[in-house]
């Protein structure tokens, strides 16, 4: 994904996070339970939107390093 997507999706993801936030604080003043879960549900969507496309993108550099990982040390030398 180049960084142009990247940016349009991290830029939807926190759209869609003021808009729930929004959402949430019309559904606490007027006490509106189903714009509440509504609210939260696209919260979720936002927050794991964002959450995944971090957990992609530190996986694929993880994987772009071609190191070892969890090496085992050696016993010092006497």
């Amino acid at each position: 994904m180049n960084s142009e997507e990247s940016h349009f999706t991290q830029v939807l993801a926190l759209v869609l996070i003021i808009i729930a936030l929004a959402g949430v604080g019309m559904a606490d003043k007027w006490n509106w339970r189903d714009l509440a879960n509504a609210a939260q549900t696209v919260l979720g969507f936002g927050g794991g939107i964002l959450t995944g496309k971090y957990l992609t993108s530190a996986s694929s550099v993880n994987n772009q390093s071609g190191g070892q990982v969890n090496i085992t040390p050696e016993p010092p030398k006497e």
